[in-house]
């Protein structure tokens, strides 16, 4: 049996005056490219500890998180990697808005973007901002349930996921 590493990724939708937050970046040929807000869970974090920290390193926000909206999955060329995106909404209840960094980048540029500033040429992940545009956030819901797992309910949290999609 071969392996494969699998990276998990949270990220947040902040919807407002029908914008939405993005970060940016930049490609290895210099390219500008849009993503949600997000990044990696570090060791001993559960998705709610690593979604809500991101946040705030990236955007400066506290932020309530609502529903889970997408789980998105890329697999490596050479099959050696799977990269799985958990998109939530989220709302933001504090803070101010502002660039930050995270594990790549010293600087992550943040801001809300029109909608139809977005494309398939400048966001990876286009047609998960499309779907938010087009059925707007309410009929995109996921809902998630917080249970403890077997064994010692104090140290872990797990998740399942039931679609509630209309």
């Amino acid at each position: 049996m071969v392996r494969v590493n699998v990276f998990f990724r949270v990220s947040g939708a902040v919807i407002k005056d029908d914008k939405i937050l993005m970060a940016s970046h930049r490609s290895d040929d210099g390219k500008q490219f849009w993503i949600f807000p997000g990044g990696g869970i570090e060791e001993g974090e559960n998705i709610h500890q690593a979604l809500i920290r991101e946040m705030k390193e990236e955007t400066g926000y506290h932020v309530e998180i609502k529903e889970l909206l997408f789980v998105d999955e890329a697999v490596a060329l050479d099959g050696s990697t799977s990269a799985v995106q958990l998109v939530f909404h989220v709302e933001e209840t504090g803070g101010e808005l502002k660039s930050g960094s995270n594990d790549l980048y010293d600087y992550v540029p943040v801001r809300f973007v029109k909608f139809d500033e977005i494309s398939k040429d400048n966001c990876p992940v286009w047609n998960l901002v499309e779907e938010i545009q087009t059925k707007g956030i309410d009929r995109l819901r996921l809902k998630f349930i917080t249970r403890p797992p077997f064994g010692d309910p104090n140290k872990f949290r797990n998740f399942d996921w039931y679609t509630t999609k209309n």
